[in-house]
């Protein structure tokens, strides 16, 4: 397992949230104005989300164990101004928060239909995931740049066959 195929695994989660009130819609994201790996959008696109999987500073960090953990953190950025819209800044982060975190409590099963939360990722390698497992919120807001930015953290272990 690499860092690029998890990434690859992660992003295609998000675009796959297509349904009413999703993250993405057709080709184009909807209810954010962008998800990248590890890069800040400009101020003029907020909302937007990024995501990140640090370095650990251990030897499975180089992905040559069978078994990794990694942690996955995504960053959401929202205007503290009202956007026009008719909404407020927190009823934008929250609705894009309860997409990413998901409605797996919510199902009978505990599968969620969308989000991240004890979803378990899949790609076209032949590594394995366990769900990933929402393990730290938090929230932060920067005067300077007028923005609330509102942090999850989710680990997952891959499994390399």
């Amino acid at each position: 397992m690499n860092i690029a195929e998890l990434a690859t695994a992660i992003l295609a989660r998000a675009q796959a949230d297509t349904g009413s009130g999703g993250l993405y819609e057709g080709s184009a994201w909807s209810l954010i104005n962008d998800f990248a790996y590890h890069r800040q959008a400009a101020a003029t696109s907020r909302p937007y989300a990024t995501f990140h999987i640090p370095s650990a500073g251990n030897e499975s960090d180089t992905f040559t164990d069978d078994v990794a953990l990694a942690s996955v953190f995504m960053r959401v950025v929202v205007p503290m101004e009202d956007a026009g819209d008719g909404g407020t800044p927190l009823t934008t982060a929250s609705d894009i928060l309860v997409r990413l975190i998901g409605d797996a409590s919510q199902q009978g099963d505990l599968t969620p239909t969308y989000g991240f939360h004890r979803h378990k990722l899949s790609d076209a390698t032949t590594d394995t995931y366990t769900h990933m497992v929402l393990v730290n919120q938090s929230e932060a807001h920067d005067d300077d740049a007028e923005e609330f930015v509102f942090v999850l953290e989710f680990e997952v272990h891959v499994i390399t066959t």
